[in-house]
């Protein structure tokens, strides 16, 4: 039996292991092609995009100077600096150039032929000062009529880091006629140039021709100090210096956080640098998505692969399992059958079907053996319960005529109705079995008729608790034992007590029938257990004496019966100090 399951496993084994070599050769022979091919797709893919970047900001630089430009040529051409005009119209002027190009300029500067200098911001300008405005009107004068611009610096206007452009304009003769500084929004310029980023593994830095940093991302690769970079300083990392010396195209350089694809450019009109940096982290993380795409797909296949290996090593050897099972539960003693063993049409389905006839068949004997040892079981129980009413009825019946005799029709009415309730509740063929209370009930009517016969001096008392009640027990178990104790221990004093008490136990519950009679000898309780029902009579009272010994065998007999070897009977007794017999009825 037990070399079944080692067959099925070793056939599974073998199926998985022949299948999935192949299967793990071709999976990883997949998983390499595809991740080499994919990573170098994507790094040309990145390289276009980059440059793609690069061309799209270098185009929007060159719109940016555009703009710059025609702000400072249309100031140089207003009309306000072609006529004697008073400093509110001229800065009223400038405030409103200021004002319509807030994306491009913050500030704008005009130093005329006077040597007067006019702000957009004069309340402001007046207070603050600015401290790089000589400085930006005599980078000017040096190129006059040519757009420059300054190096960045800290402008206390715009409270942070920024870069003018300027432009000089002279009259006829050469002299200074009109110089324009305008700073520029550097934040603004900073956030456009982040717009052109396609994902947030991208980042850029923007370098003037003196490899100053104009504007960068400040959510990136670099390590870049505020203000980024002073004039005449060096690099505030060596990543900064890496770029700055790095010939355009593109090039992989290692950073603080790794290697990343650096395209550098100057293809616009200012001449300044523009690199454009992605982590290589990107590429790891589209190839190992893929990886792991391809891995599941692999595994998925596997699970499949397993399944189908065990669905075919299951139809091969389930039926033989299933049959070496039913055979181990006859070995048990279990005769029940199993209808999914005849279900093939194969050898192994002839097998099946032939052990399950066999097996029918011998539950077809076991059945006829069980129900004849049922009947034989039924006639003794009715037998036993037959030896009980015949006795009681008589000498019922006596007390009764006795009292009729004597008159006493109140005790007659009560006697009958106990009578009455104590014949219904054994004829009653409904159940064998009834709750503890209904059997106390009925002791009780018995005990009122016995009282009639030997007078009120025999007491009854029932010490059973409410819990113990419902507790199931053969009907008439206790009746016997009563009268046992009335016949053999109390009838001779004509007095006495008789208790019924219950105890909860693990193996069932203990009810204990006791009197303080007579008592008997350990040698009649030998014979009682030993099953010898010969009493002599000259220890009972002269009604009982036909019937000694009878009821507590039959008590016996009965526990054997419904439960054999669960039930037990415990007789114990000393002379002249009283009896008590414990029943123990199984849960």
């Amino acid at each position: 039996m037990n070399l079944i399951p080692q067959i099925r496993f070793g056939i599974f084994a073998k199926l998985m292991f022949l299948l999935t070599i192949p299967t793990v050769l071709v999976l990883f022979g997949l998983l390499y092609t595809v991740t080499s091919s994919s990573k170098d797709a994507l790094i040309a893919q990145k390289s276009n995009d980059q440059n793609l970047y690069i061309e799209r900001t270098g185009q929007y630089l060159d719109l940016y100077l555009q703009n710059i430009r025609n702000i400072l040529l249309s100031v140089s051409q207003h009309p306000v600096f072609s006529k004697p005009s008073d400093a509110p119209e001229i800065e009223e002027a400038l405030r409103n150039y200021m004002q319509n190009n807030q994306g491009l300029i913050n500030h704008i500067f005009v130093s005329t032929q006077d040597g007067r200098i006019y702000s957009s911001s004069p309340v402001l300008f007046d207070v603050v000062g600015h401290p790089e405005i000589m400085q930006l009107f005599k980078i000017a004068r040096e190129n006059p009529g040519v757009i420059s611009w300054s190096r960045p610096y800290y402008s206390p206007l715009s409270t942070g880091q920024t870069i003018s452009f300027v432009l000089s304009m002279k009259d006829a003769l050469g002299n200074d006629k009109l110089t324009i500084a305008a700073e520029i929004n550097k934040l603004q310029l900073t956030q456009e140039l982040g717009r052109f980023l396609y994902d947030q593994n991208q980042s850029y830095v923007l370098f003037n021709t003196y490899n100053d940093v104009v504007a960068y991302d400040g959510d990136m690769l670099l390590t870049v100090d505020s203000p980024p970079f002073a004039p005449d300083q060096p690099p505030s990392s060596e990543l900064l210096q890496h770029l700055i010396e790095m010939p355009n195209g593109i090039h992989d350089v290692q950073s603080p956080k790794g290697t990343i694809m650096a395209t550098k450019s100057n293809r616009n009109r200012l001449g300044w640098y523009f690199v454009s940096l992605t982590k290589e982290e990107i590429f790891q993380q589209s190839v190992q998505g893929l990886t792991s795409r391809i891995l599941k797909l692999g595994l998925l296949w596997y699970f499949l692969l397993f399944a189908c290996v065990l669905v075919i090593s299951r139809h091969v050897t389930l039926p033989i399992r299933k049959l070496a099972k039913q055979m181990d539960r006859i070995k048990d003693g279990r005769l029940t059958s199993n209808s999914d063993l005849a279900v093939r049409n194969d050898e192994i389905g002839h097998l099946a079907y032939s052990f399950q006839t066999m097996l029918k068949r011998i539950q077809l004997l076991v059945e006829d053996i069980e129900k004849t040892e049922q009947k034989k079981k039924d006639i003794e129980l009715r037998f036993l319960l037959n030896q009980i009413r015949p006795h009681f009825l008589y000498n019922t019946l006596t007390c009764i005529s006795s009292l009729s005799r004597q008159n006493k029709g109140e005790q007659i009415e009560e006697t009958v109705r106990s009578l009455i309730l104590i014949l219904s509740y054994s004829i009653d063929r409904k159940n064998d079995f009834v709750p503890l209370q209904h059997e106390l009930g009925t002791l009780k009517a018995y005990m009122q008729i016995q009282q009639m016969r030997y007078g009120s001096g025999i007491v009854f008392e029932d010490e059973v608790p409410e819990a113990h009640e419902a507790h199931l027990v053969p009907k008439m178990i206790l009746q016997p034992l009563v009268e046992n104790s009335i016949f053999h221990g109390l009838a001779r004093r004509g007095e006495g007590l008789i208790t019924v008490r219950t105890e909860r136990r693990l193996n069932g519950l203990r009810i204990t029938v006791a009197d303080n009679g007579d008592g008997i000898t350990a040698e009649k309780i030998a014979a009682i257990m030993g099953k010898m029902t010969v009493v002599d009579e000259t220890d009972t009272a002269k009604p009982s004496g036909r019937m000694s010994g009878i009821g507590l065998a039959n008590v016996m007999e009965r526990l054997k019966l419904h439960y054999g070897d669960r039930s037990e009977v415990i007789i114990e007794s000393a002379v002249g100090e009283g009896t008590s017999i414990t029943l123990t009825i199984p849960v």
